[in-house]
């Protein structure tokens, strides 16, 4: 694995502005061909056979506002804060004419809740060994391809570890929860491949001047 990821390396390193230029036909592909083969989208949530399936066919019958549990809604502002007092304004009366809308149960104040989030890069990793190899002395391009075949051995190995887990969701039986795994897998596999070709295609264009100074 090592010895075909270094070569791998080496190959996007010699040819990164072909790399880098088929890309986006490469994103185009996989958008066609996900648009043509993937299902179609669909509102219907049934998860057939199971406990949750049950539990809201009962809050349907006893509780019918409560079956469908909530529905998120963003509000974005063009210019200046969210909490500025005429944005503020705008988003109150829109939840509070939300509110009475048919079908809702309720709305809450948008301004008495709060959200986070967190996002990992598998690039990292390899990133990280070229850096550290560059500032030992080792040459750009010899860099990049070592750094393919260690720390792209460890995407590699990560993403298909992760594929595997999400394609083995349809063993639940579930359509939508399989339709999320395979869409998952499809999202995992071009991270991965990106992160071993268009990567050091990037590094290889970025030159010395990626870290902050001129490195040869």
């Amino acid at each position: 694995m090592a010895g075909v990821l270094y070569r791998l390396g080496r190959l996007c390193v010699r040819r990164a502005v072909v790399v880098v230029a088929l890309w986006p036909f490469l994103a185009v592909a996989v958008h066609v061909v996900v648009w043509r083969v993937g299902a179609e989208t669909s509102n219907d949530l049934s998860l057939p056979g199971t406990e949750s399936q049950q539990a809201t066919d009962l809050l349907a019958s006893r509780f019918p506002p409560q079956q469908n549990g909530s529905s998120p809604f963003v509000f974005h502002v063009p210019k200046g804060k969210i909490t500025d007092s005429a944005n503020k304004k705008a988003v109150e009366e829109s939840y509070k004419a939300l509110s009475k809308a048919p079908h809702v149960a309720s709305a809450p104040d948008p301004f008495a809740n709060a959200a986070s989030g967190l996002v990992s890069k598998d690039g990292l990793f390899l990133v990280t060994k070229h850096h550290d190899q560059l500032g030992r002395g080792m040459e750009r391009h010899e860099s990049i391809a070592r750094a393919v075949a260690t720390s792209g051995g460890t995407i590699v190995f990560a993403g298909r570890t992760v594929i595997i887990a999400l394609l083995s969701l349809w063993v639940a039986g579930i359509p939508l929860v399989a339709s999320l795994g395979y869409a998952s897998a499809v999202a995992v596999l071009t991270a991965v491949v990106a992160a071993i070709t268009l990567l050091p295609a990037i590094l290889s264009l970025a030159g010395g001047h990626l870290f902050g100074a001129r490195l040869p």
